[in-house]
């Protein structure tokens, strides 16, 4: 006889990743340092962007917040790479990540606001583009 697979709690699923922890951000921090606008600017597979204000100096930042949870193991390995690239190149045609914070659930990448079109709506539209 097969034993019936058992389900996690959230708690036991939560533990489960709390390897990922790319950052040891306080929350707080980000609350203190962040003001979060209403409105989301888009949705993806594995969360959600939204804008926030810097308080400091009234820059704008789009803050992508990633659900942990969601992530299945090869595509976790992929973003913990892409944060490591990121947070360590500065190029005006690359988005700038400027910091990341986590909680136990979701991950907080504070980004460069990127104004304009969708890249694959401007293809569309243009056909074609020069070097």
């Amino acid at each position: 006889m097969r034993e019936r697979p058992t389900i996690k709690s959230k708690s036991e699923v939560v533990a489960a990743h709390s390897d990922f922890i790319v950052e040891s951000q306080d929350m707080k921090v980000f609350m203190d340092k962040y003001q979060m606008e209403d409105g989301t600017l888009g949705v993806g597979a594995f969360g959600r962007v939204r804008q926030a204000t810097l308080r400091a100096n009234g820059e704008a930042r789009a803050i992508k917040i990633i659900d942990k949870l969601s992530l299945d193991d090869q595509f976790r390995v992929r973003l913990r790479s892409e944060i490591d690239i990121l947070k360590n190149l500065n190029h005006p045609n690359i988005v700038r990540l400027y910091e990341v914070y986590e909680n136990r659930t979701s991950l907080y990448l504070v980004m460069e606001v990127c104004d304009g079109v969708e890249l694959f709506d401007a293809i569309k539209e243009h056909k074609t583009f020069s070097e």
